[in-house]
């Protein structure tokens, strides 16, 4: 039997850096906007005005960032997340312990800064035993040599069948793995694939597509949920 191991690189192989991380707080806790992201936080504040009619401040609280109501000086429950649910504003917001918090800005992920190096060992274990193994990453392709240097520093080699970056065009992150996975299924003819992915949804859209197009392919679903189980406010 045939059998390929796709691997995710972010909270998959490697715990990646959070955006909390990146950003510097006041003696009272908040962060301070003017010296971090200032252009980022205050969009985020015209969205509030929009949305909510609510005056924000921002604060970092563990693994997080939240927004907090001046009004009340408290933090926002989750369910306020259904004032950003269009398109445009629901890639900046997220529900963590039922607070609504604060996402990374749109190209965070494209500086070197922000790439894991920390590896998830669990994972890796399943890594190195892969005897035939891809990686298959959002990240740009601008980063290619950074990540292979990271892979040199921690003497882990690298995937006998490519470490695949994201081409920028019109297609999704999640579209574009799973061309990648149908791809590499009809170049090579896979009898199994094991696919290892943090986000649930792109990891069952990939299953549905390989079920769809492939169905004599037993495709092996690895649903990875450790690193953000860890994450704590």
């Amino acid at each position: 039997m045939k059998t390929i191991h796709i691997f995710d690189m972010d909270d998959t192989l490697f715990e990646t850096p959070k955006f909390s991380e990146f950003v510097g707080v006041e003696n009272d806790g908040i962060i301070d906007e003017e010296k971090y992201f200032p252009d980022y936080f205050k969009k985020l504040k015209v969205l509030f005005i929009d949305k909510m009619n609510k005056n924000v401040s921002f604060e970092k609280k563990g693994d997080f960032v939240i927004p907090i109501n001046k009004e009340t000086n408290k933090p926002f429950p989750g369910e306020f997340i259904d004032y950003f649910k269009d398109k445009k504003t629901q890639r900046y917001f997220d529900v963590h312990d039922d607070n609504l918090v604060i996402k990374s800005f749109p190209g965070f992920h494209s500086s070197p800064e922000t790439l894991g190096k920390i590896l998830n060992l669990d994972v890796i274990k399943s890594y190195q035993k892969a005897d035939k193994k891809m990686i298959v990453t959002g990240r740009d392709e601008e980063l290619r040599s950074h990540i292979v240097d990271i892979f040199k520093d921690l003497n882990l080699e690298l995937p006998n069948y490519g470490l695949i970056l994201y081409q920028k065009g019109s297609r999704s992150i999640k579209d574009y793995k799973t061309d990648i996975i149908l791809k590499t299924i009809e170049l090579n003819g896979w009898d199994e694939v094991h696919f290892y992915e943090d986000r649930a949804d792109w990891l069952y859209h990939a299953e549905g597509a390989v079920k769809e197009k492939f169905p004599e392919v037993k495709f092996v679903p690895h649903l990875i949920t450790n690193i953000k189980q860890k994450m704590k406010m």
